[in-house]
């Protein structure tokens, strides 16, 4: 009975063959014809903000000032280590800025085919 089934399933499916086979056809044909795009690769700058003794410093606003990227969209504010992160940033040379209770620290950052740390050190904190 088993055996039965089997025949008479492939025995539907052999008038598909021939439509399946061309859809592949097709798919590969328009593939090897689509335009190859290059995907451009995007980085971070990551970094800390310290006051001059090394201590973190917490709710610092972090903002790309000068650069390849459009800028101020790409901005962060320091979590309670200090810490942040600035990504989808291209290759190219930035300036980060931070801003704490009405001093500013800049600092240059260089993208070239990897992520990159800055580190922030605001004096009198």
């Amino acid at each position: 009975m088993e055996k039965f089934r089997f025949i008479n399933l492939i025995a539907r499916l052999r008038p598909l063959s021939g439509a399946v086979a061309i859809l592949c056809f097709l798919m590969v044909s328009c593939a090897q014809n689509t335009p190859k795009t290059v995907q451009q690769k995007f980085f971070s700058i990551q970094g800390i903000v310290t006051n001059q003794q090394g201590k973190p410093i917490a709710g610092v606003a972090v903002a790309i000032v000068e650069g390849t990227a459009s800028w101020p969209e790409i901005a962060a504010v320091t979590n309670e280590k200090g810490e942040f992160s600035l990504g989808n940033l291209a290759n190219g040379s930035y300036t980060v800025q931070a801003m704490f209770a009405g001093n500013t620290e800049r600092v240059p950052a260089l993208l070239k085919d990897a992520n990159t740390s800055v580190r922030l050190i605001f004096k009198d904190q």
